[in-house]
């Protein structure tokens, strides 16, 4: 089965670091889990190599999990 890509701006973060599990926040309401360690590296490692200080208002693409836990697969940046 073909992934679902979901567009969305990075609002917030929330949700402690020792969970393993954080909380992304969308500007449409929308909520995603990521994975605290990799996964947030990942996000900043790519705002970083595009300028920017932070992935709050990051335009991304993503997938989420095959088994509908609602964690996030994948994701693409998307230039300004």
């Amino acid at each position: 089965m073909a992934r679902k890509w979901h567009t969305g701006t990075i609002s917030g973060v929330s949700g402690p670091w020792t969970s393993g599990l954080r909380t992304l926040h969308f500007r449409d309401g929308k909520t995603v889990l990521v994975e605290s360690g990799f996964g947030m590296r990942q996000l900043h490692d790519v705002a970083r190599t595009m300028g920017r200080d932070s992935i709050i208002g990051m335009r991304i693409r993503y997938c989420l999990d095959d088994m509908g836990l609602g964690i996030m697969a994948a994701f693409r940046p998307i230039a300004k």
